[in-house]
C-alpha cells in the first residue's frame, strides 16, 4: 500500500469530505482517515443501533435517552446527527453539481414551514413564502396582505442603497419591521424567525435581510419551497458521496481504527506528517494535514493540549414518531387534503410562543417522513434544536429544555423512541498554540449549528482549505491561471462500484 500522500485529511465530516474529492479529482494524493467505522463525523446519518452506540459514548451529564432498545426495521432508519435545510441556490448546491456528487444524491422540497402560535386552535401558523401563499392565506388580512407584499417586494431588490436601509443597518431587524413597515407582531414573527431564520429578533437588520433575500430568491428553482432536504439523512450522506468521489480518484480510506501517535509537519517538506493507527502496520506520511478539532484532541501528538473543557452550546432532541405532528396539510381551503399528511415540515416556537417553555430562545423542531428514505412507511423522524441561553434549573438539561415543544408537538403515546443531548463548541482555544505551530497543518473550521447555514459555509470552508493546499503545494501562483475548485465534470466516468 503506498504509504506517502500529498494530503492527509483526519476526519470525514462535509468539510473534510468536500476537500478531499476536489484535491483528488486535481490530481493529489489523499489518505482520508476517521475515528470511526461511518462516514460523515459530526454530520453522520446513523441507523438506530449506530445512534445509541453514538449516544453511549457521550458524557451522560444533560443527556436523556427513553430506551436501548431497538424498534422494527432499525436498520432502516438514517438519523442526521446535523439535520439541515438546504438552500436550492448557493454553495453547497454549486458545489454537488460541479463535482458531480448529484449522481450519488438525491433530494425533496421542504413542504411548508410553520410558526407555533397558541392562540390558534391547531396551534400552527402557516408562513407564506411567497406571493401566490401570501393572496390565499386565510388568516391574514387584505390590509396585511399588502404590507407583507410591500416588504417582500423590498426584500427581494438590491436594497443596500436604498432609503429604507439607510443608517438602519445595525437596527434590530424586528425594530426594522416595524418602523419602516408597520408589519404587526403576527407578520414580524413569522418574517424574522421562519424566514430569515433569525435566533433573535435584535440580529441587524442588513446581515437579517441579506439572508433572507438568498432564501428568498431560492424559491422557485426546484419548487414553491427554497430549501430542499436530502434523502437518507441529508448532509452525511452528501459526505459519503464526496468520499465515493475521492476513492473513486484514487483516495485511501482507512475508519475505525484508532491514532496511535500523530506527528504534524513542519514548514519545510524536510519532516512530513507522520501518522501510526492501531491494527494498521504501517506509517502513513503527508506533506500537508487538514483536520478537525475532535481528531487533533484524541491525537497523541505528544504537545500541550489545553485542558479546558468546551461549554455546551446548543440542545438537540431526535424522536422517532409512529404519526406525524399535526399541522394542517394546506394553506387555503382550495388546497384540503384529507388523508395525506405532510412529510416533511418545519415549526419555529419564537421566544415565550410555548408557556411552559423558555422564554428567551429559540426551538426549531424539523420532521422528515418515509418520502425522504430516512424511516420506514408510517414513521417519521422529528428534529428539535435550539441555542443555550442561562435558564432556570428546571431547563438546564437538553430533556428538561426540550421536552415541553416535543409535547407541544405530538402526544406522549406518538413517540417510540426519543433522546436528547448537548453539542459542545469546541473553539480554537480548547487546542493549545502550540500544537498549530506549522502552516502545513490546517484546521477546518466549526460549522454554525444553524440548519439553514451549516451547508453552504461547509462548502465555502472546503473551497479555502483547498486554495491553501493549492498554494502551499505551488501549484499556483501570479503567472498562472488559478487551479478550478472544480474541473469539467467527465460524465463517461465509471463509478468504482466497489466503494
Amino acid at each position: 500500500m503506498e504509504t506517502h500522500f500529498d494530503v492527509l485529511i483526519l476526519g470525514t465530516g462535509l468539510t473534510q469530505s468536500i476537500t478531499a474529492a476536489a484535491l483528488s479529482k486535481a490530481g493529489h494524493t489523499v489518505a482520508h482517515i476517521d475515528l470511526e467505522n461511518y462516514y460523515g463525523g459530526d454530520q453522520a446519518s446513523l441507523t438506530q443501533e449506530e445512534l445509541i452506540d453514538w449516544y453511549k459514548k457521550r458524557p451522560s451529564q444533560n443527556n436523556f435517552i427513553s430506551s436501548a432498545e431497538l424498534l422494527p426495521f432499525s436498520r432502516s432508519y438514517s438519523i442526521s446527527l446535523a439535520p439541515a435545510l438546504i438552500p436550492s441556490v448557493g454553495p453547497l448546491i454549486d458545489t454537488i453539481v460541479g463535482s458531480g456528487v448529484s449522481r450519488y444524491g438525491r433530494f425533496k422540497l421542504l413542504d411548508a414551514s410553520f410558526v407555533y402560535d397558541s392562540s390558534q386552535t391547531l396551534a400552527f401558523r402557516r408562513v407564506p413564502g411567497s406571493k401566490e401563499d401570501i393572496f390565499r392565506a386565510r388568516d391574514i388580512s387584505l390590509i396585511d396582505k399588502r404590507k407583507l407584499m410591500r416588504f417582500l417586494q423590498f426584500a427581494l431588490s438590491n436594497f443596500e442603497n436604498k432609503q429604507e436601509i439607510g443608517e438602519n443597518e445595525g437596527t434590530a431587524f424586528d425594530t426594522f419591521l416595524k418602523d419602516k413597515f408597520d408589519l404587526d407582531t403576527i407578520s414580524r414573527e413569522g418574517i424574522v424567525y421562519a424566514l430569515a431564520h433569525c435566533q433573535s429578533g435584535t440580529e441587524p437588520t442588513l446581515s437579517s435581510i441579506t439572508r433572507l433575500r438568498d432564501y428568498l430568491r431560492s424559491a422557485g428553482k426546484y419548487g414553491n419551497s427554497p430549501f430542499l432536504i436530502g434523502h437518507y439523512g441529508g448532509l452525511g450522506e452528501l459526505a459519503q458521496g464526496f468520499c465515493r468521489a475521492c476513492a473513486v480518484n484514487g483516495g485511501v480510506y482507512i475508519l475505525g481504527h484508532k491514532i496511535l501517535s500523530l506527528k504534524l509537519p513542519d514548514e519545510s517538506r524536510s519532516s512530513p506528517a507522520a501518522i501510526e493507527l492501531e491494527g494498521v502496520p504501517d506509517t502513513l506520511t503527508a506533506d500537508i494535514v487538514i483536520a478537525d478539532q475532535r481528531h487533533l484532541l484524541h491525537a497523541d501528538t505528544g504537545r500541550p493540549i489545553s485542558s479546558e473543557e468546551p461549554v455546551p452550546q446548543c440542545a438537540y432532541a431526535i424522536a422517532i414518531l409512529n404519526r406525524p405532528i399535526g399541522v394542517p396539510v394546506s394553506i387555503s381551503p382550495e388546497e384540503e387534503t384529507k388523508g395525506h399528511p405532510l412529510d416533511t415540515c418545519i415549526v419555529t416556537f419564537s421566544p415565550g410562543s410555548l408557556p411552559t417553555g423558555a422564554s428567551a430562545v429559540v426551538v426549531r423542531a424539523l420532521q422528515v417522513g418515509e418520502d425522504t428514505l430516512s424511516c420506514p412507511s408510517g414513521k417519521y423522524i422529528l428534529y428539535l434544536w435550539t441555542k443555550l441561553l442561562p435558564l432556570p434549573s428546571s431547563m438546564n438539561s437538553s430533556k428538561g429544555l426540550l421536552q415541553p415543544y416535543l409535547d407541544a408537538l405530538v402526544q406522549p403515546d406518538a413517540v417510540e423512541f426519543s433522546c436528547f443531548y448537548t453539542i459542545d463548541d469546541v473553539v480554537d482555544g480548547s487546542i493549545s498554540g502550540n500544537l498549530l505551530t506549522s502552516s502545513r497543518t490546517l484546521l477546518v473550521p466549526q460549522l454554525p449549528p444553524s440548519w439553514t447555514e451549516m451547508g453552504d459555509v461547509s462548502a465555502r470552508s472546503a473551497e479555502s482549505l483547498f486554495r491553501e493546499v493549492m498554494r502551499l503545494k505551488a501549484l499556483a501562483d501570479e503567472d498562472e491561471d488559478e487551479v478550478p475548485f472544480w474541473p469539467p465534470v467527465d460524465r463517461t466516468e465509471e463509478d468504482d462500484d466497489e466503494f
